[in-house]
């Protein structure tokens, strides 16, 4: 009852947040909330699709969708019926009317969830493709999420990450240094910055087969983020010379059909 209540109160708690900075992103990030990207968005779904290995006629699951931008296009572009899910009513809404917008509602199906919760808002063996585009860090529990998410994905489908993981350091002076702007990172996005091993563990004892772990191949704009931090006064270095605590990778787990 613990876990659960802790898992209720992070799922609100992400629901308050983007409540609350949802309009900051749209004016900043425009309808693609990803802190990692190129100068053109679409050239970030056009990476993704090739990456994902996603295709026209798999069902997608996009997990922590946001405003819906990413879903729409791969919809548009794929012709693919594509599920958003998120924790945010006013994402729901704006992911909805987004869809409408660009004419894809018949292929997108965005609904209010928790990705903790993906057994039992889907049936198991359902979707081919799941992606978290720098979501899985809002989970109380990741270990868990990609526990459900290993249920509800097709055997011979795959799971898509893209998120950042701090550096293994061994100093503890700059282990401490690190970890102050990691804490910083937390407060300020409701985050819960991943563990690239744990991740891996928790994918693979869900039997899941590691196709790829590496560094993302275009180059990082850093317009939109700097723009986000600037207008809502985030500082997560304070008076310390801003430094690299993470690398941002791009994971590819499957589920082998044997």
């Amino acid at each position: 009852m613990e876990n659960k209540g802790k898992l209720i109160a992070q799922s609100e708690k992400v629901n308050e947040y983007y409540n609350q900075f949802t309009d900051s992103y749209l004016s900043t990030y425009g309808e693609v909330i990803q802190a990692f990207r190129p100068k053109n968005t679409q050239e970030l779904h056009e990476y993704v699709i090739q990456h994902a290995d996603l295709k026209e006629e798999q069902l997608i699951l996009d997990a922590g969708c946001g405003v819906g931008g990413p879903a729409c296009f791969f919809a548009e572009k794929l012709q693919a019926k594509v599920y958003g899910l998120t924790v945010s009513e006013k994402q729901v809404h704006l992911a909805k009317k987004l869809a409408a917008d660009k004419n894809v509602s018949s292929l997108c199906e965005f609904i209010l969830g928790d990705f903790h919760n993906l057994s039992t808002l889907y049936p198991n063996l359902k979707f081919d493709r799941i992606v978290f585009l720098e979501s899985l860090g809002h989970a109380q529990h990741p270990e868990l999420v990609l526990e459900e998410a290993a249920k509800v994905l097709k055997v011979g489908g795959s799971i898509y990450i893209k998120d950042f993981f701090p550096f293994e350091i061994e100093d503890n002076d700059l282990k401490q240094k690190h970890q102050k702007v990691i804490n910083a990172i937390n407060k300020n996005y409701c985050y819960n910055v991943l563990d690239l091993h744990d991740t891996i563990s928790a994918a693979r004892k869900n039997k899941l087969q590691i196709d790829f772990i590496q560094k993302f191949k275009f180059q990082d704009d850093i317009t939109a983020r700097s723009d986000f931090e600037s207008q809502n006064q985030v500082d997560l270095f304070g008076e310390v010379e801003e430094f690299r605590v993470a690398e941002w990778l791009e994971l590819k787990f499957t589920l082998p059909e044997y």
